[in-house]
Order: structure tokens, then C-alpha cells, then sequence
């Protein structure tokens, strides 16, 4: 074989490899994204740039719906969030001047968000989910695990403290706990 021809064939290999690779976000219940997040808010994009290999966001918090670790956001404040430049890395592509409930982490330097959070335009989310984070349901029942079973399985493990989802059935319900004990699926809505 010639130089030539291992060259291609090793081009060709890469090109595959490359994109077999991406961002991969584990199938979710609204309630799980809001549980799992450092900080949940309802943002405008005011502005976006590039600094490095990270997407970087101003945002005016219009509401702030968890908060962990005295993150230093509230209503009225502009925050700043750092995202991956590409999609194939989980980044999230925001668009200025429109609305978003916004999901992500604290790290070191700053705060971060991802594809695999709850990043959703505004006038997007269903009422029922709106009012679920509004009014603080997915929050205060972060103690009921809930269990994905997608696509709909004959046998899902159902979790000691918690519910299974079977995601267009609980779409907009809340995983909460009885009297302490069981948890189950309520609609508010």
C-alpha cells in the first residue's frame, strides 16, 4: 500500500471515529434536571462571545428558582454562564434577547451549563412544567429518585423512595413524597 492510500484510509478512520463521538445526555425527567442542577433561573440572553474553547453568556436573571452554595444570583442581576463552543461538546446555543429557564453548575471560575441541564426557551415549556419550577414541586421533592424507563420496558426496577417514568406519561407530573413515606406521581395541572 502506498503512503497515499494509508493516508486516506487513516482520514477516513479519524472522520468516523470523530463523529461516532459526541454529546450523549442520558434520557431525563424535568424533575431529575432541576435536582441535579447547582442553580436553576429564568434568564434573558443580553449578550455571547467567544473566549477560547467556551461559548460565554451575559444573562439577566429575571427569576431564580434553586440556588445551592450562596451562588451570588438574584432578580435583576446579569451572571455570567460558560458553555462548550460546539454542540458535538454538549454546548448550548442561546439566542440574544430571548427567554430561557436556565439549569447548570458551579464550578470553579463561574457557572456552567450544558445540553444534558434544563435549558428550555421560555414560551417553549408547558405551563404544568413552568409552574412546576415556579412554584418550587421538582425542588421540594428532590428526596423521590425518579427511574427512566425509555422506551417503555415490561420490567423496570422500581426504586425504594421514588417513582418510574415513562416519560410521555409523566411529562408534566411531579414525583412527590406521601406523608413521608412512598413517593408517587401527581399532576398539579
Amino acid at each position: 500500500m502506498t503512503t497515499l492510500s494509508l493516508s486516506a484510509i487513516f482520514i477516513i478512520f479519524a472522520v468516523c471515529i470523530g463523529t461516532s463521538f459526541g454529546c450523549t445526555c442520558r434520557p431525563s425527567h424535568a424533575q431529575e434536571l432541576i435536582c441535579d442542577a447547582d442553580f436553576v433561573i429564568q434568564g434573558q440572553v443580553l449578550r455571547s462571545s467567544i473566549q477560547g474553547h467556551q461559548r460565554i453568556y451575559k444573562v439577566l436573571v429575571i427569576a431564580k428558582y434553586k440556588c445551592k452554595f450562596g451562588l451570588p444570583i438574584k432578580p435583576g442581576s446579569i451572571i455570567v454562564l460558560s458553555t462548550p463552543i460546539s454542540r458535538e461538546a454538549c454546548g448550548v446555543h442561546l439566542l440574544e434577547g430571548l427567554k430561557y429557564i436556565l439549569s447548570g453548575t458551579a464550578i470553579p471560575g463561574g457557572l456552567h451549563i450544558d445540553a444534558c441541564g434544563y435549558n428550555r426557551l421560555l414560551f417553549s415549556i408547558s405551563r404544568c412544567d413552568f409552574d412546576n419550577i415556579r412554584y418550587g414541586r421538582y425542588q421540594a421533592n428532590c428526596g423521590c429518585q425518579v427511574v427512566n424507563c425509555f422506551p417503555p420496558q415490561p420490567f423496570c426496577p422500581r426504586p425504594k423512595c421514588g417513582c418510574v417514568s415513562t416519560r410521555i406519561e409523566h411529562q408534566d407530573s411531579v414525583c412527590v413524597k406521601h406523608h413521608g413515606q412512598r413517593c408517587y406521581w401527581n399532576r398539579f395541572c
